[in-house]
């Protein structure tokens, strides 16, 4: 997170320099260069294969769990979000140089961001201890509507830029952890691999196009405060649905 946090001044500099194709370039290799000797060298050999009725019954619970209403809705609740909170953080630096924030500055507040995300993650055990699994990822996924909202709304001046995008940050920070725990929290740890990247395989991939897609709201309705304002009316439909992803029982 403290690396995060600094990330966005580093690619600020590095652009000014550079320019933006020769920053990502030099991204990419150091990227490359620290995480493909650490797969080749520190990941462990591929688990042993189940056999026979074991698989078969894997196989049934699997079907069960992912085929369930609560499954489906927990899945289009996460992409919602994850679509909304991303798309609006990831595109901290145009909103704010659109508020009049130099970007310099604007890639600082947006590693500020990134460190926030440790004070969500940080406040989650307590909101966990609290609530049970379809309250607190509709909390969760509410405070991410709110910050895409405040992103929308609040103009300046740049002290409550900054606090809104620390308080986006930590919106992010939690929903991380209400995905990572959602299916374990409803259904327990059996299968949990499987059902587990059922789940946040969408997630991933709406995270993925969050950026993309808050460039495309600013660029078709005038501006990125009006996109997060849509990304939070996304996040807001989110959270209705997690209210319906209650288990009765663990199948």
């Amino acid at each position: 997170m403290q690396g995060f946090a600094a990330v966005g001044a580093h690619h600020a500099v590095l652009a000014a320099h550079l320019g933006w194709r020769p920053t990502l370039v030099v991204l990419a290799l150091v990227l490359a260069a620290v995480t493909l000797p650490l797969r080749w060298l520190c990941l462990t050999p591929p688990w042993s294969p189940h056999h026979g009725h074991t698989r078969e019954r894997g196989a049934t619970h699997i079907r069960a769990v992912a085929g369930s209403r609560a499954f489906a809705l927990l899945t289009a609740a996460s992409c919602l979000t994850a679509l909304a909170i991303y798309g609006a953080t990831s595109n901290l630096v145009p909103l704010l140089v659109d508020r009049g924030v130099d970007g310099r500055t604007a890639a600082t507040v947006l590693g500020l961001c990134g460190a926030g995300q440790l004070l969500g993650r940080l406040g989650y055990p307590a909101l966990a201890r609290r609530t049970h699994p379809p309250a607190r990822t509709a909390v969760v996924m509410s405070t991410a509507c709110l910050a895409a909202v405040l992103l929308a709304a609040v103009p300046g001046p740049l002290p409550m830029l900054v606090g809104v995008s620390v308080f986006a940050g930590a919106a992010r920070g939690a929903l991380t952890l209400v995905q990572a725990t959602a299916v374990s929290d409803r259904w327990g740890t059996r299968d949990f691999a499987t059902l587990n990247a059922l789940a946040c395989t969408p997630a991933a991939l709406a995270v993925a196009l969050g950026p993309a897609t808050g460039t495309f709201l600013a660029n078709s309705v005038g501006g990125y405060p009006t996109a997060c304002a849509l990304l939070g009316c996304a996040a807001a439909f989110g959270a209705l649905l997690a209210l319906g992803t209650k288990v009765d029982r663990v199948l």
